[in-house]
């Protein structure tokens, strides 16, 4: 079998490759640059279609669409978000068309796209709303695709290998080098998805048993857990309670969204809990430390 996965370089797409790569599937890799890994990298741009040639359309069976930008705060302008995000995607579908591919499409989105209408704020996130444009466009695209396509959400992720801009790998990098974190009130309340669950969850959808051409699935826990209590839990583990502080005026105006996972992959569940997450996350800090 043999899959492509764009923005394969990114937290998610590295984590899938290995994964698959052990499953001894062929597996080539789009990015703008590489992740070194064994795999058939094309190195190239949705935006200027640089490297689109180079993949063998008709021979794919599965597209992985991960690439994206804005994600991190420190990467969050409109222009990028609107040209990777909405016209990469564009550029992506349109060529899967052009080469009549039926290559089963699994495309990844965010939960909170789902509140864009409902909170304003939201949709001053160029993130947000231009993978929001992105989302309806591959809906209409399945609708008149040869293959398959499933949109799966995902919830707040989290792990080792993630950028330190994010907040659970911040607050373990502050910890483990014994610096105070500043956070928010901690009152706000997500379905924390451990990384490992989210590779196995975008593993089982390459041969789940879908019946309609589009499909829509959840990727979490189906649990909330405000940001202060796994703070603390993390903070425990690296010995750090006394370094968390917590300052409401740093709150985000979507503090109040309770959105969790509903809609589950067949046969598929979390397996690694908090508890279990929260320590790899930290040994991943105290090693990196300790080198």
């Amino acid at each position: 079998m043999k899959i492509l996965i764009t923005g394969v370089s990114g937290f998610i797409g590295t984590h899938l490759a290995k994964l698959l790569l052990k499953n001894n599937y062929c597996v080539y890799g789009f990015d703008t640059r590489s992740p070194h890994l064994e795999i058939d990298f094309i190195q190239g741009n949705l935006v200027s279609q640089q490297g689109f040639d180079s993949i063998p359309w008709k021979e794919l069976d599965v597209v992985f669409h991960l690439a994206s930008i804005g994600v991190k705060p420190d990467s969050r302008d409109w222009a990028p978000c609107v040209e990777v995000n909405v016209l990469g995607t564009h550029n992506l579908l349109e060529k899967m068309r052009a080469e009549k591919s039926s290559a089963r499409l699994i495309y990844t989105n965010s939960f909170y796209e789902k509140h864009i209408f409902t909170h304003s704020d939201l949709k001053k996130n160029p993130y947000i709303e231009t993978k929001f444009v992105a989302t309806q466009m591959v809906r209409s695209f399945a609708s008149s695709y040869f293959g398959r396509v499933i949109t799966l959400t995902l919830f707040q992720v989290y792990g080792p290998g993630d950028a330190n801009t994010t907040v659970l790998p911040y607050v373990a990098n502050q910890l483990a080098n014994k610096r105070k974190a500043i956070l928010g009130s901690g009152s706000g309340v997500r379905d924390w998805v451990f990384i490992d669950d989210v590779i196995s969850a975008l593993f089982k959808a390459i041969h789940v048993n879908v019946k309609s051409s589009f499909s829509e699935y959840d990727i979490g826990t189906g649990l909330l857990v405000s940001l202060r209590d796994i703070t603390k839990k993390l903070a425990v583990i690296l010995d750090g309670v006394e370094l968390l502080e917590f300052d409401s005026q740093r709150d985000r105006p979507d503090l109040d969204l309770k959105e969790k996972a509903k809609t589950f992959l067949p046969n598929w569940k979390c397996e690694v809990n908090i508890e279990e997450g929260l320590k790899k996350l930290s040994s991943s800090f105290l090693n990196r430390k300790n080198r």
